[in-house]
């Protein structure tokens, strides 16, 4: 393993499962990745570029900067205390409700049409 999978695995997922991962130096069946939260969820080989096309499609539909953002927090905040992340997370907030988007949103709610993100 490399890539920060040594490091990160066991705070990802719980500690026996990572060193069975580790340790094993097996490959891990998709059932076993689901249950640890390897993978969000598992689906029939045929399936999963219409489900990957699907899911990429709803990402697509969101805001792009709340989006950027918010992977961002996810990101910085991991590991850090709780109080910090928060901090963080609060910035982010506080950084997408004054843009342009954060008034799109509800305004193409209230009009009943889908919205027309700026980016901005």
């Amino acid at each position: 393993p490399a890539g920060g999978t040594l490091a990160r695995l066991a705070r990802q997922i719980p500690y026996t499962a990572a060193m069975e991962i580790v340790l094993g130096g097996e490959p891990v069946s998709a059932e076993f990745a689901l249950r640890w939260g390897l993978v969000s969820r598992v689906v029939p080989h045929a399936d999963t570029v219409p489900v990957a096309i699907e899911t990429a499609q709803r990402v697509a539909q969101a805001a792009p900067l709340a989006l950027a953002l918010a992977k961002q927090v996810v990101v910085t905040t991991s590991g850090v205390p709780l109080a910090e992340a928060y901090a963080v997370e609060a910035a982010a907030m506080a950084t997408v409700m004054a843009t342009e988007d954060a008034r799109e949103g509800p305004l193409a709610f209230l009009e009943k049409r889908p919205p027309r993100w700026s980016g901005r």
